[in-house]
């Protein structure tokens, strides 16, 4: 069976690539880890809030304020 030269693929781009190529996937993936970031310090933060509220709606529930 013959080998094939795929060249699809990130290391082929990044090995061919000039500065530009690299620049660009480098922003690409600084973004992208900075937007996962963002997203799972909102997901901790709804989280939290779901508590904060479960716990007040409990203290206005209560049979004794003491």
């Amino acid at each position: 069976m013959s080998e094939v030269n795929n060249n699809l693929g990130l290391m082929p781009v990044w090995s061919q690539g000039n500065w530009v190529t690299r620049s660009v996937f480098a922003a690409l993936l600084l973004m992208s880890l900075a937007s996962w970031v963002v997203i799972l310090i909102k997901a901790l933060d709804v989280v939290r809030a779901k508590r904060q509220a479960a716990w007040v709606e409990g203290f206005w529930h209560s049979s004794d304020m003491a």
